[in-house]
């Protein structure tokens, strides 16, 4: 990712361009251009994370910097930012805001680098999952890998890689799915093979198409994605649903609200119908005598 992408550039990426002392300090008294530290510019409308970062000394990292790379991350109020381990000093979080942050307080992390990091504004994806690995909760971790193995923007050798120095490494590898569609899905794939369910992932079913989540033979669990809303899709999703209740399968839609704010609402329904033994279809068939085929 290019620096400029985020309004923020150092002297070199200006030199480089062309714009010598005189074009920068008339663009500074214009306010085009704003001196963020030494050696550093920023643009009106530069990212305020990545700003904020480059103003402390260090680089953006973690979770917002993986968001800016694309990947779905659960939101972390705290700025995380990567400095090198040999820094001498840092500017105070509460001097750098400026007015590019006058209304901002927030909580910063620091992650110290053992080894030397070339200037940047944002940790690669790499670096910032790596980083991530190690400070994020162990299921987060999980839904961030998968979206970053289902966008094809990691490979899995490369995870095991960056995972190896976090005590939960093995943990996390196991508990990977780069096939899932949504951070939603990882979350509450993960959070129900804890429950001892087994859970199969984006499984094909005749008629239908593939479904997130299937627990045991009949119980499927869809989880709705942050953007989803009335529709054509919308109107698709319900008459896969349809479809799937006339083979006999047991549907259960969750929102993305539903996962991350009220899980424990969704997680006690799908105990109940556990608890009933209506996951399985020989308990429909004792009960019923019907003759579904799985799929």
């Amino acid at each position: 990712m290019k620096l400029g992408t985020l309004g923020i550039v150092q002297l070199a990426e200006l030199e480089a361009s062309g714009i010598g002392r005189r074009e920068r300090d008339a663009a500074i008294r214009s306010g085009a251009l704003e001196r963020v530290r030494n050696g550093w510019f920023a643009l009106p409308g530069a990212d305020p994370d990545a700003l904020r970062s480059v103003r402390l000394g260090g680089r953006l990292t973690c979770g917002k910097a993986l968001r800016i790379h694309g990947l779905w991350v659960v939101d972390d109020a705290a700025l995380h930012v990567a400095v090198n381990g040999n820094a001498a000093r840092l500017r105070d979080p509460d001097q750098s805001r400026r007015h590019w942050d006058r209304t901002r307080r927030v909580d910063v992390r620091l992650h110290w680098r053992s080894t030397a990091i070339r200037p940047a504004a944002i940790d690669d994806v790499t670096a910032a999952l790596e980083q991530y690995a190690r400070c994020a909760p162990f299921e987060h971790v999980v839904a961030t890998l998968d979206s970053a193995l289902n966008r094809q923007v990691t490979s899995l050798s490369t995870v095991e890689s960056l995972l190896r120095p976090t005590h939960d490494s093995e943990r996390i590898l196991r508990a990977l799915d780069g096939g899932a569609q949504s951070g939603t899905e990882s979350l509450a794939r993960v959070r129900l093979r804890s429950l001892g369910l087994t859970v199969r992932t984006q499984v094909p079913i005749t008629g239908v198409g593939r479904v997130d989540l299937l627990i045991g033979e009949r119980l499927v669990v869809e989880i709705d994605s942050v953007s989803h809303h009335l529709g054509t899709q919308y109107e698709r999703d319900r008459l896969r649903d349809l479809e799937l209740v006339r083979q006999g399968f047991i549907v259960i839609r969750a929102s993305y609200r539903t996962v991350m704010y009220d899980w424990n609402a969704l997680e006690s329904a799908i105990r109940q119908i556990v608890s009933r033994g209506d996951h399985h279809r020989r308990s429909l068939h004792r009960r019923q005598g019907l003759a579904i085929p799985l799929p």
